[in-house]
């Protein structure tokens, strides 16, 4: 009896953990989804959903990347978006962040993309192909370019394509920061601003090829109303396995999110099958105990 008793109690929990985990399955979409379901998109667009930033297109007739160097306002979906360039490239050890210059666009197989031109590019040493890309490439002395967007509002960045790779994609990487302020981004080290109380997040990402396009999923979800992207950045923390000082490229958009509000779900709308199964483990614990007393 015993025995019995205890594999209706097995069985009715296997039922309990199979309504949950069928209640609660996620899979990842993309190019290379996780688990056993297919992918939910057939494109490389994997922050499918997200609002789009393309760096270059045209609006009434006006190239949006041409706001740049006027310093205009980007709107999207009522968030606006400035964007500047930075790089260190100031000082006696000529480490100081200044602001640089957004350069381009330039196409690339049909794809246009934005670089960065900093204070050192008209150096010797530096004027060669890469010398408009956003890199960390080794020079004389090495320059970490990063572009600033400034949102109106806080977001979160979900990603960003690229029309130009300066190297393998296998050796690519891309560093994302959220700042809660700029306040003292110029003139200050990538150190300095890495170790400051204004990062709210920080995180470097590999960059993929997938169906010929260039990308980088950032996997944060946190939100800021300022975010650095750039090339490889150890000051903002090193990752295992990525190369450092072979980062070029050249910025085609970025996904982003706006900030979500809570929203409280009506307590009829508790998951079905866990509360059933719930109701049935329940039933079969009072059956046992029936025929543990009898």
């Amino acid at each position: 009896m015993k025995l019995y008793s205890n594999k209706i109690i097995l069985a009715l929990t296997a039922l309990f953990v199979c309504f949950t985990n069928n209640a609660f399955a996620t899979y990842n979409s993309g190019c290379n989804p996780g688990g056993s379901a297919p992918p939910t998109s057939t494109t490389c667009d994997t922050w499918e959903g997200a609002l789009n930033y393309d760096l270059y297109t045209t609006e009434s007739n006006v190239e949006i990347g041409t706001e740049f160097s006027t310093g205009g306002n980007i709107n999207i979906d009522g968030v606006s978006i400035k964007v500047s360039a930075w790089s260190d490239t100031f000082g006696n050890n000529d480490d100081i962040v200044v602001e640089g210059q957004v350069a381009g666009p330039w196409s690339s197989n049909g794809e246009f993309g934005y670089g960065i031109k900093n204070q050192d590019e008209a150096n010797r040493y530096r004027n060669d192909g890469y010398s408009h890309a956003i890199d960390n490439l080794d020079g004389y002395i090495t320059d970490y370019d990063m572009v600033l967007f400034s949102f109106s509002e806080e977001v979160s960045l979900a990603g960003a394509t690229f029309s130009w790779l300066g190297n393998n994609v296998d050796s690519q990487q891309i560093t994302v920061v959220g700042l809660d302020s700029i306040q003292g981004l110029s003139g200050s080290t990538w150190a300095n601003i890495a170790s400051s109380n204004s990062v709210v997040n920080a995180g470097s990402f590999q960059i993929e090829k997938c169906d010929d396009v260039y990308l980088s999923d950032f996997t944060s979800t946190k939100t800021a109303q300022y975010w650095l992207v750039g090339a490889y950045n150890t000051a903002f923390g090193y990752v295992s396995g990525f190369s450092q000082n072979d980062d070029a490229f050249k910025l085609a958009s970025i996904g982003f999110g706006k900030k979500k509000t809570p929203v409280e779900k009506p307590p009829t709308n508790v998951d079905a099958p866990s509360s059933f199964a719930l109701l049935i483990l329940g039933g079969g614990l009072m059956a046992w105990r029936r025929r543990k007393t009898q």
